[in-house]
């Protein structure tokens, strides 16, 4: 079976940032254009939107490399799992309600739905665990859903890898 990845906004900004400049040639950057002509990549609307403000760099990008791979959160099964993401969101009792309103407000969500609905693979970049108190992360809402996470390292071919950055984060990949 063919996996399908959704990245989160975290994702194309922590990599360009960190190692990744979007360069013409580069192996990682060419690697998710075609993962995304594969149709293998999804982009979310409400990632696209985030990525538009955030920078001019990735938002000429996506334009020009994965405007195919854009797709709508207005489907139904984002929607019904939207709704449980939502419910279990605002049901944690363990992180601050300022990280769950910020979570619940963020892109964030609607890529944990979308893959929840689509049966996706959310492709993040890797938070420091424990996240700190303002954050809630999507890699521990992925696993309350059994719904895979991975890295750019866990992508085929990329060509590079960001082990150097999972263990400076101090991320577990449990």
């Amino acid at each position: 079976m063919m996996t399908v990845y959704v990245p989160d906004t975290a994702f194309f900004v922590e990599a360009a940032r960190r190692g990744f400049p979007l360069l013409d040639g580069s192996p990682f950057w060419e690697s998710l254009a075609r993962l995304a002509a594969q149709g293998r990549l999804q982009v979310i609307d409400k990632v696209q939107a985030e990525l538009d403000r955030e920078s001019a760099a990735l938002k000429e990008w996506l334009e020009e490399h994965l405007r195919a791979a854009v797709v709508s959160t207005n489907v139904q099964a984002t929607a019904d799992s939207l709704r449980a993401v939502m419910r279990w969101v605002y049901a944690q009792t363990d992180v601050h309600p300022v990280a769950a309103e910020r979570f619940a407000r963020s892109s964030a969500v609607w890529v944990l739905a979308h893959a929840l609905g689509a049966g996706a693979t959310v492709l993040t970049y890797p938070v420091p665990e424990p996240a700190p108190a303002y954050l809630m992360s999507l890699e521990v809402a992925c696993r309350a859903f059994g719904v895979p996470v991975a890295f750019a390292s866990d992508l085929p071919s990329t060509g590079q890898s960001l082990s150097a950055h999972r263990s400076a984060a101090g991320s577990s990949r449990a």
